[in-house]
């Protein structure tokens, strides 16, 4: 009896007290990295440089050229791409950030176009594929407009932009 007794002056001093139990579960969500690719027509020039310089880029990017013709700019990217097996692109796929590809492109104003970092039905991430699926038909470079519209399109965790472009700005901001 006296069990029962303590255990309910017990009880009475916990319901006076007003517990309160507060759980709080944390979500941490990986951050998101852009990486957004110039597709207008100033991307299909091939630059004249000079030998030196533009063996210096071939290397860089592992061009191998099977013709004498000079590669473009956009040729050089998808080079790059087709060889980030040994890149830091290919160490961020590797690493807790969610990768997210755009292809900006446009007749009179810039615009972001989300381009598949793999294959249908593949959950790989493919950077040769991601290098096919670039284009020069854009006419506009807008960088300000583009860099605007990846921020209202991308959430709070976006952590970093890598922007590839020729930085030949012709319209807008």
């Amino acid at each position: 009896m006296a069990l029962c007794r303590g255990g309910l002056l017990v009880l009475l001093m916990l319901g006076l007290a007003d517990p309160i139990l507060e759980l709080t579960v944390v979500t941490k969500l990986p951050p998101k990295v852009c990486l957004v690719f110039d597709g207008t027509e100033s991307m299909a020039i091939a630059d004249e440089l000079p030998a030196a310089k533009r063996k210096a880029i071939e290397n860089a990017v592992g061009w191998q050229s099977l013709s004498s013709a000079v590669p473009t700019r956009l040729e050089y990217v998808q080079a790059l791409l087709r060889q980030s097996r040994s890149s830091g692109l290919s160490r961020l796929a590797k690493s807790d950030i969610e990768l997210e590809a755009y292809l900006f492109e446009g007749q009179t104003t810039s615009q972001l176009k989300r381009i598949e970092l793999a294959p249908a039905g593949s959950r790989r991430i493919d950077f040769g594929h991601l290098a096919g699926k670039l284009t020069t038909s854009g006419q506009v470079t807008a960088l300000g407009t583009v860099l605007q519209e990846l921020s209202q399109q991308s959430s709070r965790r976006l952590g970093a932009v890598v922007l590839v472009s020729d930085f030949a700005n012709n319209s807008g901001q």
